[in-house]
């Protein structure tokens, strides 16, 4: 990490608020990664066999500092990812100590609440669901989110809140638009008895502000815990979304397991298997899509050798629909 010159800080500054940091120590640090993505089946689109080259490269630089104020340690962090759609993430944090960590999420940060929760299993490598599945409950979008988190002795609370959800992050005074509205909430909490023991549970609801008639808001809710002793480390989820769309009907009944072995202090392997049952419309039965997924990893200094290969069956709630994924990566930390 190379360190670089002090400058003045004028931050959150605002017609409400503003805070300033006499001096500022500010610090780059990033990371490259060349990968080999290989997906082979029928997904959503219903396109079989996808072509394309495999090859890919990302490159990210993160830009931090902090600085002292009257109210506390102000953080600031600014990254840019080359290989991404979403190529900027921008969030800052005012640490005060005893009375917690008040954050500011623009883009892409996702500091808190469900969001920065939302599958805590333990992995080698990529989720079981990278690449073919659908994925897990998410509370919030990482986008214009004021958030809070505290640590009291084995709990910790962590919660956003953020309007419009889902709107674009914006610049100083700026706005998204008045055809965006509604408000978005979501909480979660972690115990952590002993250091082998973590069980989290969290609430996210979403307004629906998609304008469409009869469609209702989004609630979910997510329970978790993790094991871990010696190598060995083992985790379950649970969770359930509902609403989100019109009528009713659509909610998601969500069960996750996985385990990780540590061979030793430079290779790791990782199983994990993630079912999601999407109710029908009504004329429809339930249907389980089901991702499994097999992980490893290797460093070796800064460098890491990382592998996953994963699947799933009746993706999206669609009988039939199936994809195969492998993605080989080797990244360099600088």
């Amino acid at each position: 990490m190379d360190n670089l010159k002090k400058i003045g800080l004028s931050a959150l500054a605002g017609s409400m608020v503003a805070l300033s940091a006499s001096a500022v120590e500010m610090s780059v640090s990033g990371s490259t990664e060349m990968s080999y993505v290989s997906e082979d089946g029928q997904t959503d689109t219903g396109a079989a066999d996808h072509t394309g080259s495999p090859f890919g490269m990302n490159t990210s630089l993160s830009f931090s500092g902090s600085g002292e104020t009257d109210w506390g340690t102000l953080s600031l962090t600014r990254t840019i990812n080359d290989g991404l759609a979403s190529s900027l993430s921008q969030h800052n944090t005012l640490d005060m100590g005893d009375a917690g960590k008040l954050s500011f999420d623009s883009k892409g940060g996702d500091l808190t609440g469900v969001g920065a929760n939302d599958d805590l299993l333990p992995y080698a490598y990529e989720e079981s669901w990278t690449h073919v599945g659908t994925g897990p409950v998410s509370g919030l979008s990482s986008n214009n989110v004021i958030g809070y988190r505290n640590t009291f002795g084995i709990v910790s609370v962590s919660g956003g809140f953020n309007k419009a959800n889902g709107a674009g992050g914006n610049g100083d005074q700026g706005n998204t638009g008045g055809g965006n509205a509604g408000s978005a909430s979501d909480i979660y909490i972690t115990v952590a008895p002993n250091d082998n023991i973590t069980v989290g549970a969290g609430y996210a609801n979403l307004d629906n502000n998609s304008g469409v008639d009869r469609t209702e808001d989004t609630n979910q809710t997510i329970v978790q815990a993790k094991f871990t002793s010696g190598p060995f480390s083992v985790g379950y989820l649970t969770a359930h979304q509902s609403g989100g769309t019109t009528e009713g009907y659509g909610s998601q009944e969500h069960e996750a397991y996985s385990l990780a072995f540590n061979v030793n202090e430079s290779f790791s392997v990782s199983m994990g298997k993630y079912d999601i049952t999407f109710d029908g419309d009504g004329n429809t039965g339930d249907v389980t899509e089901t991702s499994k997924g097999f992980g490893a990893a290797y460093t070796m200094g800064s460098a890491t050798l990382k592998a996953s290969f994963n699947s799933v069956d009746d993706y999206g709630g669609t009988a039939g629909f199936e994809e195969d994924a492998m993605d080989i990566g080797l990244t360099f930390a600088f």
